[in-house]
């Protein structure tokens, strides 16, 4: 159980961690 949530949150982090950057880059417009 514990894998799989790691497994689904990891992936989830990383994406809001690339967006983040391109906010902070003006890139993306919020």
């Amino acid at each position: 159980m514990k894998k799989r949530f790691f497994d689904f949150t990891v992936p989830l982090i990383l994406f809001f961690a690339l967006l983040l950057q391109s906010c902070s880059e003006g890139k993306v417009e919020v």
